[in-house]
């Protein structure tokens, strides 16, 4: 049997998704409708690389993303965090992550924080700080692939 596939509109490309983000608390992440995980156990990295591949598609400015690996990273209840470096995103001079709640096609809480490209080189001269319990050490880098 074929995955259902739901549609719905996303933000415009390259508009802020924290500007949208009332929209979505409590709600399924917006750029993961049609998973078709229905049928098969989605693991958490099975679920990351999904996020990872359809977040670098959505998001044209998107330039790199960190999977944040903590401590508990392998116990299903922990979070998946991506840190998203988007030159199209508006500065804010904060790191904020937004939470998604699991949902039948991404059977994980997501928080993301997106950050410009200044505010990301700012939290590696330790001049910004990350959410409590965020950090780079031991985070997984993924460059957007090439075209």
């Amino acid at each position: 049997m074929a995955p259902i596939v739901v549609e719905i509109a996303l933000p415009e490309r390259g508009r802020d998704r924290r500007q949208n983000h009332d929209r979505y608390v409590g709600a399924p992440h917006p750029a993961c409708y049609g998973f078709g995980w229905r049928s098969t156990v989605a693991t958490k990295s099975d679920v990351i690389r999904w996020l990872v591949d359809r977040h670098f598609r959505i998001e044209e400015g998107l330039q790199r993303i960190y999977i944040i690996r903590g401590p508990r990273f392998d116990d299903p209840q922990d979070p998946i965090k991506l840190l998203e470096v988007n030159a199209n995103t508006v500065p804010t001079g904060s790191v904020e992550a937004f939470s998604f709640s699991p949902t039948k096609d991404v059977p994980f809480v997501t928080e993301i924080a997106e950050i410009t490209p200044e505010e990301f080189h700012r939290v590696e001269q330790h001049d910004l700080a990350l959410p409590p319990g965020w950090s780079l050490e031991g985070a997984e880098h993924k460059q957007r692939p090439a075209a």
